[in-house]
């Protein structure tokens, strides 16, 4: 009797538990719940409370993150919107400023190259434009954690390949500013002229580096457009029209590197950056402000006042920067810059005296760019068109005084500038060219006074005598930097610098000259060995390429076996034409095109 009482129990527990709904908490997991009360077995496990719905629940709307994510997707199409507006505002004005297409195609608006960025070939691209004058970009525009995809892989690019090129930014607070609040953060100009020189020696990502440069521009004119363009004013803005000019430099837009140039320059100026140790100390920079940050100012100091030299001594231009002006400290090593560990310094006049050149890198190349200007500066007024009636004692003493200066910064380089050392270290591949190419540049110099000079008439033994030091000078320095790229195991890296671009075609030129007087075979082989270097460098390189079209025209004239594919025109200018066997002695930057 107890079995038959207790059945219709059982049954109606079970008959409840079949209607009961499942608990809150298992629903939330989607387990299954026995429904037993007053708490399941899964809740009295996990210990949780075991709440029981007593009607089911319609749905009244959308869950939470659809709905954020509309809202985010309406507001990327009004920033798409605004900035398609100002894009097009951009072009009428850039129409009327600029008629020429050629021009209007390095204007601030978003490059379309090929119609890729329209056509969606490139959706990488896409997101990088995706902004307005007020905001960077939607990976840039929500946060840090954006950093972890290409934007930090292209960031870390720049430094690890481009970083010693211009050492004037501390990778640890620059890579720290990036998680700050967006008051904090480095301007996004900056960041994007980063990411633009990065993407530059990325194989994969090359073709975002000219949009990313026009994001950098846009963002520039964005900052000078607000207030009365204070905020354009400062140290990190500096340091952008210093990497524009390197980035317009290796495009091949000359005129817009020497613009930027000069406007980091100024801007560099008006923060005083060229005074920033004057003795008179009527300001108490040291005190207000960290070492890292004073020695970063230095730095980038530094960097501009080589690349003036750099760029005024291969195209004629005057001067930007004074040297008896700057009373700025050299910089410090790399190592105490990274450290953030103080080093007594010099100034550049105490320097130049040579007896100590200390340990760092970017002083030795201060001083290399310094004499390589000086040697181009006492060479230009040297042509075939206008024989020379100066005083050539006058010449000859400074002739003597940089070679001899440039022979003594070779002697006294520090260990880690010689090649015998580190032939695979990029600053020491850089500066022993640098001073090998201004060796060059003041021996052609001096053969070609030789040649031209009203004045050379009856002192043949003398002539000779220097003739031939000049000559074996020459074939020396284009020697040892045939050796050092033989030496380097990336030239399309190293050599991705104009500047040094430049020296690998002087040295040619050396070798083609030889050959053309003494038809020696080894001259032969080393130009034709210079030329495939150029052109490996010119395969994602403008001036090289440029470079070594103008190789191939020369050896083509000369007589030297040349590749197929680079055999020239007939007709193409070579500046052996007009005089065979003597060519100009001042190669400028102003004589090269793109092709």
């Amino acid at each position: 009797p107890s079995d038959k009482t207790a059945t219709p129990v059982i049954l109606s527990i079970m008959s409840q538990q079949q209607t009961r709904m499942s608990c809150l908490t298992c629903r939330s997991k989607k387990l299954r719940c026995d429904r037993v009360l007053p708490s399941c077995s899964r809740c009295t496990q996990s210990g949780e409370d075991c709440v029981f719905p007593g009607s089911r629940k319609s749905k009244t709307g959308r869950p939470r993150k659809i709905r954020e994510l509309e809202t985010k997707l309406v507001e990327l199409e009004h920033q798409l919107a605004a900035f398609q507006a100002n894009q097009q505002q951009a072009t009428k004005e850039d129409t009327v400023d600029q008629p020429n297409t050629r021009e209007t195609s390095n204007s601030l608006e978003i490059p379309r190259e090929d119609d890729q960025t329209s056509h969606g070939s490139h959706p990488a691209t896409l997101n990088l434009t995706l902004f307005d004058e007020d905001s960077l970009s939607v990976g840039l525009s929500l946060g840090h954690d954006s950093y972890h995809g290409s934007s930090l892989e292209l960031i870390e690019t720049y430094f690890d390949n481009m970083g010693w090129a211009a050492p004037m930014i501390h990778k640890a607070r620059f890579m720290e500013s990036l998680s700050q609040q967006a008051t904090r953060q480095t301007p996004k100009c900056l960041i994007y002229i980063i990411m633009a020189l990065g993407a530059s020696v990325s194989r994969n990502n090359q073709v975002m580096a000219r949009t990313l440069y026009q994001c950098a521009k846009v963002q520039a004119r964005s900052t000078e457009s607000k207030g009365e363009g204070q905020d354009s004013i400062t140290l990190s803005h500096v340091q952008y029209w210093a990497l524009v000019a390197n980035f317009e430099a290796q495009q091949m837009m000359f005129s817009q590197a020497v613009n930027s140039l000069c406007r980091g320059i100024r801007t560099a100026q008006l923060l005083q950056l060229h005074r920033l140790d004057k003795k008179s100390e009527d300001s108490a920079i040291a005190s207000a402000e960290d070492w890292i940050e004073l020695e970063e100012k230095r730095r980038t100091w530094w960097v501009l006042f080589i690349a003036d030299r750099l760029v005024c001594g291969t195209t004629g231009l005057p001067l930007c920067i004074d040297e008896r002006e700057t009373s700025t400290l050299l910089p410090t090593t790399e190592e105490a810059f990274a450290k953030g560990r103080r080093e007594l310094t010099e100034t550049l006049e105490s320097a130049l005296s040579l007896r100590s050149v200390g340990q760092s890198i970017l002083t030795i190349r201060v001083i290399a760019a310094l004499f390589f200007q000086h040697t181009l500066e006492h060479t230009s007024p040297i042509s075939p068109s206008s024989r020379l009636e100066a005083d050539q004692d006058e010449f000859w003493n400074q002739h003597r005084r940089l070679d001899n200066d440039l022979s003594l910064l070779l002697m006294n380089l520090p260990d880690a500038a010689r090649l015998s050392n580190f032939p695979s270290n990029p600053d020491a591949v850089t500066i022993n060219t640098y001073i090998h190419a201004a060796i060059i540049s003041l021996h052609r110099g001096g053969l070609w006074n030789i040649r031209y000079s009203a004045n050379s008439a009856g002192e043949d033994q003398w002539v000779s005598q220097q003739a031939r030091q000049s000559h074996e000078r020459l074939l020396h320095s284009a020697g040892e930097i045939a050796h050092i790229l033989r030496m380097v195991p990336d030239c399309r890296m190293t050599f991705i610098n104009p500047i040094l671009n430049f020296a690998v075609y002087l040295a040619c030129l050396v070798f083609i000259e030889d050959y053309l007087e003494r038809q020696k075979q080894q001259s032969e082989d080393t130009a034709q060995f210079l030329l495939s270097v150029l052109v490996t460098i010119s395969q994602d390189n403008a001036v090289a390429k440029s470079l070594a079209n103008q190789v191939a025209r020369d050896m083509y004239y000369v007589g030297i076996e040349v590749p197929p594919d680079l055999i020239p025109q007939i007709e193409s200018c070579s500046l052996f034409l007009t005089d065979v066997g003597i060519i100009t002695v001042n190669i400028a930057f102003r004589l090269l095109h793109s092709d």
